[in-house]
């Protein structure tokens, strides 16, 4: 028996409907942003010197010569030490504050909440780009690449923010993979400085109904050999969230990645272990979770994906004592329960090996959407330039200087 099952992936692309006008980046560099860099934070390290505390009420107003400690959030309050706050808490200081072992430029906005706290890192767009850098690509790495890196991490941050702001978030973006790497103060680079301030007011853009909008610009490692279309990956379509992301490009770029190809074991009791607690969060599964809770997990096949280089969807095998039954999950969904550090991408095949073990065996590393950086690199050292290689990558698309 085949139980069709749709599953539902945390998907940051919110709005699918505005386009979003560029005139309303003119001053976009000299912006501060606000990253998620902790979320539903129950405790965590926290440390500073001179830190000014602001809040919405008077006695909310503190100023601390120092504090290493951990901030303690329960029932809508945040607890520093003998401090308790009651609202969102705005904390500053002349040099940087630590908070889960990173140290933050700027200004830390804590949120509590009932689930625990929110805290927001409020930080200059040039200063969050050249950190940036340092978490997603190789700072040593050619400069045009870097260029073309910084191109699409600005892009992709202004359209995030433009988004959260019409809906009026009390963040732009998150500091994850969800949507960008950011790990806060990094040590300084002069080529990283440079490639921020020569591309000032400078963004990917396309054609929308009419007019010109910013670029959610994705990007990842490697794509294996050839970039994804988008509504393969995420399983929608969309003309304003993916406008001039036209995927399937054929890369021979990446192959120097060291990650270019690789394989993973598939332990199935593993694995079933890695996706019982993403299970029973999903709703569309309420209704035989128990059937796979009890069941055995005895193998896992592809489903046919036409127009596709990669897998979209697999079947899991589960036997239990009514016999056999499939469940389909997307193969998105497969890599982040199990681990994108394990299953690097969703271009693979399944081998089954003759003593009944399972492989993956496959190419390229992350989603495979817009910018293969390793690609960027090799054509960067071969002489194209930052726009050619956005060009190659995007070729819907195009810089423009505001």
């Amino acid at each position: 028996m085949k139980i069709p099952w749709m599953v539902l992936l945390f998907c940051s692309l919110t709005d699918l409907s505005f386009a979003y006008d560029i005139q309303s980046l003119s001053n976009f560099d000299q912006s501060s942003i606000a990253v998620l860099v902790g979320e539903q934070i129950k405790t965590a390290p926290f440390s500073g010197v001179g830190l000014r505390f602001e809040g919405a009420l008077k006695t909310d107003r503190k100023l601390i010569r120092r504090f290493s400690g951990k901030i303690k959030c329960l029932k809508s309050k945040v607890n520093f030490g003998t401090l308790l706050f009651s609202g969102p808490i705005a904390i500053s200081t002349k040099t940087a504050i630590r908070f889960n072992n990173n140290s933050y430029p700027g200004r830390l906005l804590i949120y509590p909440g009932a689930e625990g706290c929110d805290v927001v890192n409020e930080v200059k767009v040039e200063t969050y780009l050249e950190m940036l850098v340092h978490t997603e690509m190789n700072v040593s790495w050619p400069l045009e690449a870097i260029k073309a890196q910084v191109i699409v991490a600005k892009s992709y941050l202004a359209y995030k923010t433009l988004n959260s702001r019409k809906y009026k978030r009390h963040f732009d973006l998150r500091a994850t993979t969800s949507d960008q790497v950011y790990e806060g103060n990094q040590p300084k680079s002069k080529r990283v400085n440079l490639a921020v301030k020569s591309l000032e007011n400078q963004f990917l853009v396309s054609e929308q109904n009419g007019k010109l909008q910013v670029v959610q610009s994705f990007y990842h490692s490697s794509c294996g050999g050839r970039t994804e279309k988008p509504w393969n990956v995420w399983g929608f379509d969309s003309s304003n969230a993916f406008a001039g992301i036209t995927g399937d490009i054929y890369c021979p770029y990446c192959k120097v990645s060291p990650k270019f190809t690789w394989n993973y074991p598939l332990k199935l009791s593993e694995t079933k272990d890695a996706i019982i607690p993403a299970l029973k969060k999903d709703p569309f599964v309420k209704s035989f979770f128990r059937r796979i809770v009890k069941s055995k997990l005895i193998g896992i096949e592809p489903i046919a994906a036409p127009n596709s280089y990669r897998i979209q969807k697999v079947n899991l095998i589960f036997k239990d004592t009514k016999g056999e039954f499939r469940v389909a999950i997307r193969s998105v969904a497969l890599r982040n329960w199990v681990g994108p550090d394990k299953i690097r991408s969703t271009r693979f095949q399944i081998k089954h090996e003759k003593d009944g073990q399972i492989i993956l065996v496959g190419t390229g590393s992350g989603h495979g959407v817009g910018l293969c950086q390793w690609g960027a690199k090799s054509m960067a050292e071969i002489g194209f330039k930052a726009d050619q290689i956005l060009e190659y990558y995007y070729p819907e698309s195009k810089i423009i200087k505001l």
